[in-house]
């Protein structure tokens, strides 16, 4: 083939080391990133290009060319721009390429940058390609993140948008040819990489997130609590305490979150942990006020997500990890499991007769506001429903009874006047008597002080 050029390229030569880029992360390897351009709507792939008048053409007889100029060729754009190490590896291929194509390609490099800089970058370099400055329009036109970005245009579409792994001698020759190549279509979804991932967007919807934490100050909306599912782990609008008593769901339940706390720390640190006072709002701004601000200031929402099912066992332990290390730093506390002899309330049998036994029939539940009332049920649900009526009396209720089977028992309510609820148990042979017994708390502790090198 002979070797020919179009009269739009007065060519010089010069050669010179290119400047190293390093490889953002996330990106693929060879690829950086374009910076401050936009990844808003532009053309795709069939689609008509407009007629333009490029203007700012360095290193050409001509200064300024129409898109339509360049009909009947194979029109290949590069965006690049200086600091791009991939780009300039790529350049010294297209310059070659250009050069074994002749006058069928029009290879033309597109930069944002200014010429004071483009020109004497180019001229050290030696390339024979012109190049296209301070351009605003194509950027606007084929929106993009990562360079080399390349789009192939033939016959007024465009026929690709690639990576500057497809510039090759093949590849060129097949689209010359009419006969296509097989490419994979370069698709970028919008990336500030100075803002979080996946946040409004940044980075796409997140399909390819693998493992994300989260946690904030308390969110602008009347609802709270916490979620485990499978794949996640949620908790909206809580204080600091509720969130580790979800790190150990597996040791605790919803009514140990009263009672199964011990708190080593600060007065001040303590008010910031706890609210103290009524946690009831009355519905006078005056009054509600300090709670509310305590609330905006102390209560927290934590997200874990994980791309499939984990075990419960695997999130808790990342849970308490992320919890652990943000609070160490952010208030100086820090939450563990403690096996401690703390002062409790003790369900035990009073005598060995079994006045509890269950005459049988069907299994039933009847409550209401007078009666509590269990027929053929297995005795762990009176010990659930004690333990959660009394989760908010000072100490835990702990079962020593032993007893396993299904009972019948009928008490009067509230469950948690306790002196009335002792009453009621000495008939059917229970009580509830105070003592100390070693069991597991949740203990928050300040975060011992950091040495100072000597």
């Amino acid at each position: 083939m002979q070797h020919t050029t179009c009269s739009f390229y007065p060519f010089k030569t010069v050669r010179c080391l290119s400047w190293l880029w390093l490889v953002l992360l996330f990106l693929e390897p060879g690829k950086a990133i374009a910076q401050g351009l936009s990844t808003g709507a532009g053309l795709t792939i069939g689609d008509a290009v407009p007629e333009l008048r490029l203007t700012n053409i360095h290193n050409a007889s001509n200064t300024e060319a129409n898109l339509s100029d360049f009909k009947g060729k194979l029109l290949l754009l590069d965006f690049w721009a200086t600091w791009c190490s991939p780009c300039i590896t790529s350049l010294y291929k297209l310059d070659s390429l250009q050069q074994e194509f002749g006058e069928a390609l029009v290879v033309l490099p597109v930069t944002a940058e200014p010429v004071s800089k483009v020109a004497p970058f180019w001229q050290k370099r030696g390339w024979r390609l012109p190049t296209l400055t301070a351009d605003t329009v194509l950027h606007r036109l084929f929106p993009h993140r990562g360079i080399p970005h390349q789009v192939w245009i033939r016959d007024g579409r465009v026929l690709a948008i690639t990576g500057g792994e497809y510039a090759t001698a093949q590849n060129i020759r097949a689209a010359l040819d009419g006969t296509g190549f097989q490419f994979k279509e370069k698709r970028e979804v919008r990336l500030e990489k100075d803002q979080p991932l996946f946040v409004n967007g940044n980075g796409g919807t997140g399909e390819q997130l693998l493992y994300q934490s989260a946690l904030s100050t308390r969110l602008p909306v009347d609802i709270g609590g916490t979620a485990h599912y499978k794949d996640r782990i949620l908790a909206y609008n809580v204080p600091l305490p509720q969130l580790y008593f979800k790190a150990f769901s597996e040791k605790f339940h919803f009514h140990d979150e009263q009672n199964r706390l011990l708190l080593e720390v600060s007065d001040t640190l303590r008010q910031r942990i706890l609210w103290e006072k009524s946690e009831k709002l009355t519905g006078n701004d005056t009054i509600d006020a300090p709670f509310r601000n305590w609330m905006d200031r102390n209560q927290y929402c934590y997200s874990l997500v994980f791309p499939s099912e984990q075990p419960r066992a695997v999130m808790n332990a990342l849970m308490l990890e992320d919890l652990n290390r943000l609070f160490g730093a952010y208030l100086g506390v820090q939450g563990s499991l403690q096996r401690r002899k703390v002062d409790c309330l003790v369900l035990v049998r009073t005598t060995r007769r079994d006045l509890l036994a269950s005459a049988g029939g069907a299994a039933q539940r009847n409550v209401d506001e007078q009666t509590f009332e269990l027929r053929n049920k297995p005795f762990r649900h009176l010990l659930s429903a004690l333990q959660y009526e009394n989760m908010f009396q000072p100490l835990p209720l702990v079962d020593e009874t032993g007893y396993t089977g299904h009972i019948d028992i009928r008490l009067p309510q509230p469950l948690n006047d306790l002196d009335q609820l002792r009453q009621a148990l000495q008939a059917y042979g229970l009580d509830l008597r105070p003592a100390r017994r070693k069991m597991d708390m949740l203990v928050l502790s300040e975060v011992p002080p950091t040495p100072r090198a000597k």
